[in-house]
C-alpha cells in the first residue's frame, strides 16, 4: 500500500539511536517515524502498522537483526529494509542485502548517509509497488477486454443462425413458389389440350381459346431463386 506519507520503524535497542534516527528523518511533510527498543515487539508492532521502510540495528539482545530480517520479510516481502551496522560488521549487512535488506549504514550514523539511504529505499518500493499495480489493472484491463469479446463473437454468432435460418426459409418459400408456378403451366396446358380436344368450335374460336391460356401463362410468369433448377421449368 502506497501512502500519501510513507511510514518509518526505526529499531534499535539502544533508544538514543532510536531518537537520533527520529530526528534525522522525521519531517511533516515527508515522513512519520515511530520506534522500537524491544525485539520482541517489533513484529507485532510491523503487523499492526505495516510500515514502508524498516531500519535494524545488526546486533541486538534476544533477536538479532538477520532474524528480524528475516521475519519481516517473510510477512511482507515489499517493506523496504536498511540495516544498521558498525564498520566491522561490513560482511554481515552484505549478507543482510542478499536476505532482501535493501541496503546497510554504517555506525556511527550522518544524517546526510541515513536520508540518502532511506530515500533510495523509499522510491524503489515505490516504483515496485506502482508497477505491480500497473501489471494488475493492465491483467484486469485485458480480460476485460477479452471477456467483451467473447460476448460479441456470441453475438455474432447468435446473429449469424438467425440469419442462415431466415436464408433458409426464404430459399424454401422459393422453391415452393417455384413448384405452384409450374403446376400452373402444367394445368394451363393440360386444360389448353382438353380445349383442343373437345371443342367442336371453329379454328377461330379454338384459336381465341389458346390466346386466353397464353395470356394466363404469361401472368403467372415467375423466376425461380439463383442456381436452382425446378423440374419441368426453366432453369436459371
Amino acid at each position: 500500500m502506497l501512502r500519501p506519507k510513507p511510514l518509518i520503524l526505526c529499531v534499535d535497542d539502544e533508544s538514543d539511536i532510536c531518537e537520533m534516527l527520529r530526528d534525522f528523518l522525521e519531517d511533516p511533510e515527508l515522513y512519520q517515524v515511530i520506534t522500537c527498543s524491544e525485539t520482541n515487539l517489533v513484529l507485532p508492532l510491523v503487523q499492526r502498522e505495516s510500515p514502508d521502510l524498516v531500519t535494524l540495528d545488526m546486533r541486538m539482545p534476544g533477536k538479532s537483526g538477520l532474524e528480524l530480517l528475516e521475519e519481516i520479510k517473510t510477512y511482507d516481502n515489499d517493506i523496504a529494509v536498511i540495516m544498521v551496522t558498525a564498520v566491522r560488521e561490513v560482511e554481515t549487512a552484505l549478507q543482510a542485502v542478499r536476505l532482501g535488506a535493501y541496503d546497510y549504514v554504517n555506525k556511527p550514523l550522518g544524517i546526510e548517509e541515513v536520508n540518502f539511504a532511506v530515500n533510495k529505499a523509499l522510491e524503489h518500493r515505490r516504483l515496485v509497488l506502482e508497477n505491480r499495480n500497473y501489471q494488475l489493472n493492465l491483467e484486469r484491463m485485458v480480460e476485460e477486454k477479452t471477456s467483451h469479446l467473447d460476448q460479441k463473437v456470441r453475438e455474432l454468432s447468435a446473429l449469424n443462425s438467425l440469419f442462415q435460418t431466415h436464408l433458409n426459409q426464404r430459399y424454401d418459400a422459393e422453391k415452393n413458389n417455384a413448384h405452384i408456378h409450374n403446376r400452373l403451366i402444367s394445368l394451363a396446358n393440360d386444360l389448353q389440350d382438353l380445349i383442343v380436344e373437345t371443342s367442336s368450335a371453329t379454328p377461330q374460336t379454338e384459336e381465341i381459346s389458346r390466346s386466353d391460356i397464353a395470356q394466363i401463362t404469361k401472368t403467372s410468369t415467375y423466376t425461380p431463386p439463383s442456381n436452382t433448377r425446378v423440374a419441368g421449368g426453366p432453369t436459371a
